[in-house]
């Protein structure tokens, strides 16, 4: 895109607070995952404690990941990107449903083909598996599409596809 997603303004905010919010609506603590180049840019719009800069040791979103469960261990993790502005409190309360039932390593939407990745929960349990708190371990696992494929994943269908557009410029975003 060319930009960073999580800082575009709209409606008095930024694009990453708007989503974080979400999760607060839902009492779920929230962290940012930025990389470091963005630390000083999202302190003006972010305490400074909710973020945690990237490990070098992994590309793309999977790298968010590992940089906060690097950061908690002990954690278990609802992924959300930042261009999910559309997401659903029902979307997420049926996740977080499903996670409160147990039995999985990942909980996540299936559409198609594919898991929606971003907008899914990873337990340390299925964390462990796959990674240690210095990198990845499983080599065949370096996409969280490939973690939910090869992973013991819970398969959710959404009833409100709208939930997961994606964003990739303001000008996508209907008023």
């Amino acid at each position: 895109m060319g930009k960073d997603k999580g800082l575009l303004p709209l409606n008095d905010s930024i694009w990453a607070r708007i989503v974080g919010s979400q999760l607060e609506l839902l009492n779920i603590p929230v962290v940012y995952s930025i990389n470091k180049q963005q630390e000083e840019t999202y302190r003006f719009h972010i305490n400074k404690n909710l973020l945690i800069s990237d490990l070098p040791s992994a590309e793309g979103p999977l790298t968010g990941l590992l940089s906060v469960y690097s950061k908690f261990p002990a954690h278990d993790f609802l992924l959300v990107a930042c261009d999910m502005l559309d997401i659903r409190q029902t979307t997420l309360q049926l996740l977080l449903d499903e996670y409160f039932k147990g039995g999985d390593d990942f909980y996540a939407f299936h559409a198609g083909e594919f898991y929606e990745p971003l907008c899914a929960i990873y337990t340390e349990l299925g964390l462990n598996k796959i990674f240690n708190p210095s990198g990845i371990i499983d080599s065949k696992n370096t996409s969280l599409q490939s973690i939910l494929q090869n992973g013991q994943t819970k398969r959710l269908f959404s009833v409100t596809e709208e939930s997961f557009n994606n964003y990739n410029s303001q000008s996508d975003i209907n008023p």
